[in-house]
């Protein structure tokens, strides 16, 4: 039991050094570089906006898809009406040549 306590005290101890390490070092990078964390706030910004930007168009090209397609429909259907009315205007030719024969 008194191991469990030990090991888990020095794990405890190792992590916390760690990460105050790494939050120094983090930090002293920041300052001699003049990073500020206003500048991370603003490329989050525009990362978000680019984002949106990117939704929109995949919107607008959606959208552009879907008319395109319904052109497409339309005018697959006058053809075949036009189609129609050749054939039976055909018919009707036909018939008139036939009832002349007679």
């Amino acid at each position: 039991m008194v191991l469990g306590v030990v090991l888990y005290e020095a794990v405890d101890l190792a992590y916390n050094t760690i990460k105050i390490g790494y939050n120094s070092i983090h930090g002293v990078y920041n300052w001699y570089y003049q990073v500020e964390e206003n500048e991370r706030d603003i490329r989050h910004q525009e990362a978000t906006i680019e984002h949106n930007d990117t939704r929109e168009l995949i919107n607008v090209i959606k959208n552009l898809t879907n008319r395109l397609e319904s052109l497409e429909n339309k005018y697959q259907s006058k053809e075949k009406k036009v189609l129609n009315l050749e054939y039976e205007n055909k018919l009707l030719e036909n018939n008139v040549e036939i009832e002349q024969i007679d």
